[in-house]
């Protein structure tokens, strides 16, 4: 006898489609994430229990955290930096990191100076390629400093500073640079100082 095959019935047709959503839906469920690019993780430093490992790079001068109210902006503690005015030289805190490549990244902090002065603010790759972003600072007034890696620009007051590919690359990013640029244009000695709040990196 010849095996004659014949529609499935309504009932079958049903039950198989609802195993094909049951199914779909537990793929769905279980399915691991996409693995985009890496998000950078926000670097925070307070400076409520520590200079976070901040210090002075150049110049005469010392770093300190102050607790006091008129020099504190945000939380507890502030990085107060307290250092000589010398003619024809600058004075420099940096801090250390270690990025992940992104296509750029963010600072922002709160600075206020006890003179009126001009500021850079520095990423420099492990290379020793400095970019750099200047800020022009009023006496005694808090300021909120936000600023992206794309608006830094290549130092070029020194020549041996070369990129090899003429951009910042923040996953090559090994130092965070605050400069007092102050001695280049003194002509005497003085004193000078600046504090450093709620400093914050990332993407």
């Amino acid at each position: 006898m010849a095996c004659r095959l014949g529609s499935p019935s309504r009932g079958k047709v049903v039950f198989v489609k609802t195993i094909l959503v049951v199914v779909f839906v537990t793929l769905l469920c279980f399915a691991p994430p996409s693995r985009g690019a890496a998000t950078l993780p926000t670097l925070h430093w307070t400076f409520d229990g520590g200079p976070d490992g901040w210090r002075v790079i150049f110049g005469p001068g010392q770093t300190r955290i102050t607790v006091a109210r008129e020099h504190v902006k945000v939380g507890a503690g502030a990085l107060e930096s307290m250092y000589e005015i010398t003619p024809r030289t600058y004075f420099a805190v940096a801090r250390e990191v270690s990025l992940s490549e992104q296509p750029s990244v963010t600072l922002s902090f709160w600075i206020k100076s006890q003179q009126a002065t001009h500021l850079g603010v520095f990423l420099t790759e492990r290379d020793d390629s400095g970019y750099g972003y200047r800020l022009e600072l009023p006496v005694g007034q808090w300021k909120r400093v936000a600023l992206n890696s794309k608006q830094f620009l290549l130092d070029t007051s020194n020549a041996a500073n070369k990129d090899e590919n003429g951009r910042l690359d923040v996953g090559q990013i090994g130092w965070i640079t605050i400069v007092d640029f102050a001695g280049l244009f003194s002509r005497e000695k003085a004193k000078g100082s600046f504090y450093l709040d709620d400093f914050r990196l990332g993407p």
